[in-house]
């Protein structure tokens, strides 16, 4: 069954896969200092929970907080709930813990990038890639940019960012995937030499290379890549390719698979 990509209009929307933003309805709200972005993507890492006093002075100052922390952080707390529309302040309310930001199903750009991921990866999994690249294609252009660039971030927010991006990679190499299988090769060939490139230490780019040139019929480009990649890995790595990637050329070369066979996950 199709997966809906569209949302419901909402009063607000919270954006972490970029610069740190809020937008109220289409209109975005101006945010303060790299310490207001950051006392705002401390709340939204844990939505409609209590981020503690402690918490939050970890977020923004790390380990040697100003004696005034207590009273910068409520400061900052009053200037971003005056940046919340009259209607929409209610949202961001002190606890005798901390604070609570509440925020909808649909509001934060992380929430809905991670369905689309999940739902697209599963469009993938059960063979309906023609599903899985609109799924997919939705969650890579909710992708901005480093997550809450802009922010003056401590490690809390620093872990967060790092594993999105890290489930962003697998969400483009999941999305080359479901290309590869309903578009030609070739076509894919640029995006795919940019992303090994890029991330040459990630075997799953070098094997959905390897299978695209194969699927152009250039035998002689699948040696000479898979060469590239083994020297690479070995160079930098000291590790010689996993099984997956020894296992796809070796039965590339014999012929043995179908051009665009599935390509598991790094």
């Amino acid at each position: 069954m199709s997966v809906s990509t569209s949302r419901r209009p909402s009063a607000l929307e919270f954006r972490m896969l970029g610069p740190v933003e809020l937008h109220a309805g289409d209109r975005p709200c101006q945010l303060g200092s790299p310490k207001e972005r950051a006392l705002l993507a401390s709340l939204l890492i844990s939505p409609n929970a209590v981020v503690t006093h402690e918490q939050l002075t970890e977020d923004l100052w790390g380990s040697r907080p100003p004696a005034s922390s207590a009273a910068n952080v409520r400061t900052y707390v009053s200037r971003l709930r005056r940046r919340l529309p009259a209607d929409q302040r209610h949202r961001l309310t002190s606890r005798p813990m901390g604070y609570v930001l509440a925020v909808g199903a649909q509001e934060l750009d992380v929430a809905r990038y991670d369905r689309l991921a999940t739902d697209g990866r599963k469009a993938l999994d059960r063979g309906d890639a023609v599903e899985a690249a609109k799924l997919l294609g939705c969650a890579d252009k909710l992708w901005r940019g480093r997550p809450a660039e802009g922010s003056d971030t401590g490690w809390r927010l620093a872990r967060f960012a790092a594993a999105l991006q890290e489930r962003h990679l697998c969400t483009v190499e999941d999305l080359l995937q479901a290309r590869l299988a309903i578009e030609p090769p070739g076509v894919l060939l640029p995006a795919l030499r940019a992303r090994v490139d890029e991330h040459p230490f990630r075997e799953r780019g070098w094997r959905l290379l390897i299978l695209a040139l194969h699927g152009t019929g250039d035998r002689r480009a699948v040696v000479t890549t898979y060469a590239q990649a083994r020297r690479t890995l070995v160079r930098e790595l000291g590790v010689e390719p996993g099984a997956d990637l020894r296992e796809l050329y070796g039965a590339l070369l014999a012929a043995e698979v179908p051009s665009r066979r599935p390509v598991g996950r790094t």
